[in-house]
């Protein structure tokens, strides 16, 4: 949990770093038309084609004016950063951990893989005790199944096990501190 909570706090400064440089950029972009608030006649001045200038005028009055848009995007690219610098600080927070239906439904995963670690367990236990018998066991690729590969499984399995039921009583600790499931 804390490992989380630094990754997601470091995340968080990051996108908060990359929305100021977004920002700064966007800022940096729109300047060049910002300098022409207030003049109008910059942008009410016709274009007659042919006069001397009117080309490049045209030209750098429409340069301005994709720079001004791409100042836009770089604003919602800020905004995105934000956002995203929010949801990290919400993770670095725990806020979900105050949340019965997020914790409820944790438990459900936690029972679930439980579950399914006893049923490969006890799937282990059976193929040792036939191994030990003298029957061939066959593994899923065919190949005749170990005592020593089918131990490393088993302990593999209740390692995982012990994580699963350590994690599911942390989440009911949680949950039992914000007043019990619904």
């Amino acid at each position: 949990m804390e490992r989380t909570q630094e990754r997601a706090e470091q995340r968080a400064e990051r996108y908060l770093q990359y929305a100021d440089n977004a920002e700064q950029r966007a800022e940096s972009l729109q300047s060049g038309l910002n300098r022409y608030r207030g003049d109008i006649a910059f942008f009410t001045q016709p274009i007659i084609i042919g006069h001397s200038g009117s080309q490049a005028f045209s030209n750098y009055r429409n340069r301005l004016y994709r720079q001004y848009e791409r100042g836009f995007e770089e604003y919602r690219k800020s905004d995105y950063f934000k956002e995203r610098a929010a949801n990290s600080q919400y993770t670095a927070s725990f806020g979900k951990m105050e949340s019965p239906s997020y914790l409820n439904n944790r438990i459900k995963e936690c029972k679930k893989e439980i579950r399914h670690l006893g049923k490969l367990m006890t799937n282990a236990e059976l193929k040792l005790a036939k191994i030990e018998n003298g029957e061939t066991v066959l593994t899923h690729k065919g190949e005749h199944d170990t005592t020593e590969s089918v131990s490393e499984r088993l302990q593999n399995y209740i390692e995982r096990a012990r994580f699963y039921i350590d994690k599911q009583a942390y989440i009911e600790n949680k949950l039992a501190e914000l007043g019990g499931a619904e």
